[in-house]
């Protein structure tokens, strides 16, 4: 039995179509996992430390 013309012609179109967006869908997670885009930028803070002997005590001078 003879396959029919547009078949094979169809099937050359579908598949690489299919595999096109399989490999679309599987490269978008890997943009979603991207970690510290919005990274917290800390000033420096200005502090001094009053040592006892059991503790250390971190306080800022103007309080």
């Amino acid at each position: 039995m003879m396959k029919e013309p547009y078949m094979l012609s169809s099937r050359r179109v579908v598949l690489p179509f299919v595999a096109a967006v399989i490999l679309a869908a599987a490269s978008v997670p890997a943009e979603a996992q991207y970690f510290g885009r919005n990274k917290v930028r800390y000033r420096t803070f200005k502090f001094e430390v009053l040592k006892t002997a059991h503790f250390d005590i971190y306080y800022y001078p103007e309080e």
